[in-house]
């Protein structure tokens, strides 16, 4: 597998908008800073239970890769929130910060996901409010994107089983993370990133909204405009 150097800029991350902005990562510039303004918001906020459930498990980012500063919160977010129940690049026991290099792509891979999602819990029909973010990635990832790995286990759309024994080994090898193709959407392509300081630049940029029909998604709109995505479930 092959090392190449990938830039996107920008690349695309949609999240729900239930996860409110926290910005203790943001009002800092170093590791030293945020620990005292961690331990000051411990000292006067009495919901600091609250606070710490928002940042999440820190400790999962060695403090050498942790990043600070404009736009940190949502880079960070995704690697002290880890899906515990696991996802195609992770088995729960750390976070992997997803973006595609398109708008339409972020929109199947979510889509699909929150629909997932949805039809475990027997949703009845709703509308979820989501994020999008423009994020840069410029950094070397394991190029997965031939055709000769599409045939393999790694690809099944539902079964992350050889997925995340790959991402396990390439994480543990200190690599950065992986650019592969999207099994939503037909082209596009997605990276799942290992390292925080991989991604920069990460700025929020509208709101959408996903319709929930009790089944499926059946549509997606941007809020701003109510310009519909092309989405088709």
């Amino acid at each position: 597998m092959e090392e190449i150097n990938i830039v996107w800029k920008p690349a695309y991350m949609i999240i729900p908008t239930c996860y409110p902005p926290l910005f203790l990562f943001e009002d800092v510039a170093s590791q030293e800073e945020f620990e005292f303004l961690y331990e000051l918001e411990n000292m006067t906020n009495p919901r600091m239970d609250d606070v710490d459930s928002m940042l999440g498990d820190v400790e999962l980012v060695p403090i050498e890769d942790r990043v600070y500063g404009h736009g940190a919160t949502c880079i960070m977010g995704a690697f002290t929130h880890p899906n515990v129940n696991g996802d195609r690049f992770t088995d729960g026991t750390y976070g992997v910060f997803y973006a595609s290099n398109s708008l339409e792509c972020a929109v199947y891979e979510t889509a699909y996901h929150r629909s997932q999602f949805f039809k475990i819990s027997n949703e009845p029909k709703c509308e979820i409010e989501m994020r999008v973010y423009n994020v840069d990635i410029d950094t070397k990832l394991v190029d997965i994107r031939e055709d000769v790995f599409e045939s393999l286990a790694i690809y099944h759309k539902s079964n992350y089983t050889e997925s995340q024994k790959l991402a396990k080994e390439l994480k543990r090898l200190g690599k950065a993370g992986l650019v592969y193709n999207s099994v939503r959407y037909i082209n596009g392509e997605n990276v799942a990133i290992f390292k925080p300081k991989s991604c920069s630049n990460c700025r929020e940029m509208k709101n959408l909204k996903y319709v929930w029909d009790g089944k499926k998604i059946n549509g997606v709109y941007e809020i701003s405009g109510a310009r519909l995505i092309n989405y088709t479930s």
